[in-house]
């Protein structure tokens, strides 16, 4: 009697077995559909009526998918496709609206498509010219200190909305009037090191330009001396007295020449300060037969100061 009771308790705990062994529990789905808006794009100027596609994928099957404009929900669709007429006229305002979509499948996992943002603009054909940008000062290979005044030449068809400037990549300023100058205060940096600019342009139907770059070295603290030539006469040139002796200079400097100063034998004759640097010498009256000397001292905008000598002959 146990013999027997034993015998069919094996055998319903060898079906029972077999029959969890032959039918595993089902795994639940829960990887979302993947979904796109496939049009218009990100950035994109658009007017009129615009036709809008979304795209979505899924391992089972779309239950739906489901598109928003600015948040509210337009239109939905079974998918894999959806694609909605657009009317943007009423909303034609020269502003920013966003676009999403929802894609749900048969086990209700939900999948974002992100936000696309687009700029509806008036007229028949949206305006999709980006504006040419150049950044005019300061120069690539310039030195710059203190306070910079970053110019910018922004040509296009459309009125431009604003001009944000990057340095070293970070948006430093936005600027929203003509003629979208940005003074940059440089006195934050340490001298000798390197900085990198441009600017990024956006008219009012949201297409950008973007700048050439422009790297630009720092130097707050001027302490490096112009560099001074005399150019006409050379050293050792011999004159007759009574002859008018035109002579010239030139000075170079990082940040700018303030003025340039003319001797003869030690005493000061013209102080010029601009381009081209000269002094007419009338040699009448001088000692004839000795060498008389040139000297020409350059100062910069700070005051650092070089010069050159050179002795010339002045003969009967």
């Amino acid at each position: 009697m146990h013999l027997r009771k034993f015998f069919v308790f094996f055998i319903m705990l060898f079906f029972s077995t077999a029959l969890f062994l032959q039918c595993p529990p089902e795994i639940p789905d829960e990887t979302p559909p993947i979904v796109n808006i496939i049009y218009p794009v990100e950035g994109q100027a658009v007017s009129g009526t615009v036709k809008v596609s979304v795209g979505a994928t899924d391992e089972t099957e779309l239950k739906q998918i489901d598109l928003y404009i600015d948040g509210e929900r337009i239109a939905s669709s079974p998918g894999p496709l959806l694609e909605y007429v657009w009317n943007t006229v009423p909303i034609a305002d020269n502003r920013n609206h966003s676009l999403s979509a929802i894609a749900t499948d048969d086990s209700d996992n939900n999948g974002f498509s992100g936000t696309v943002t687009v700029r509806v603009v008036s007229g028949n054909v949206a305006d999709t010219l980006a504006p040419v940008i150049t950044i005019l000062n300061p120069v690539t290979g310039s030195t710059v200190r203190d306070t910079v005044t970053v110019t910018a030449q922004v040509v296009d068809d459309s009125p431009i909305e604003r001009v944000d400037y990057y340095v070293d990549g970070k948006l430093d300023f936005s600027a929203t009037q003509s003629p979208f100058d940005f003074f940059w205060n440089v006195q934050t940096f340490d001298d000798g090191t390197t900085h990198n600019l441009y600017a990024r342009a956006y008219d009012i139907n949201g297409n950008t330009g973007i700048s050439n770059i422009v790297s630009v070295t720092i130097q707050n603290n001027d302490n490096i001396p112009p560099t001074v030539l005399i150019i006409y006469p050379t050293a050792g040139s011999v004159f007759s007295i009574g002859d008018t002796v035109a002579i010239r200079a030139d000075a170079q400097d990082n940040f700018g020449i303030q003025r340039l100063e003319f001797y003869i034998d030690g005493e000061l004759k013209i102080t010029d300060t601009s381009r081209p640097y000269s002094y007419l010498w009338d040699t009448t009256g001088y000692t004839t037969g000795q060498t008389h000397t040139i000297y020409v001292k350059a100062f910069d905008l700070s005051q650092n100061s070089s010069s050159q000598l050179i002795t010339v002959t002045v003969n009967p």
